[in-house]
């Protein structure tokens, strides 16, 4: 999966992290799917991921979820 019609072109900034994974989290799609986005996505701008990272775009441990 490419992340070009995914991702905005204005959000591919490290600053806009959080952004992102508002974005892939609502998307319909298979949780390794939004998992890969977002690695591709960190991988474009340069940016490491951490588990909290990915657990905050899968909903795990957010309360209310």
């Amino acid at each position: 999966m490419g992340l070009w019609g995914i991702i905005p072109l204005d959000l591919m900034s490290p600053d806009r992290k959080d952004d992102v994974i508002i974005i892939l989290a609502e998307l319909p799609i298979a949780p390794r799917r939004k998992k890969q986005a977002l690695a591709e996505w960190a991988q474009c701008v340069g940016l490491g991921m951490t588990k909290d990272d990915y657990q905050k775009l899968l909903g795990i441990g957010q309360p209310g979820v």
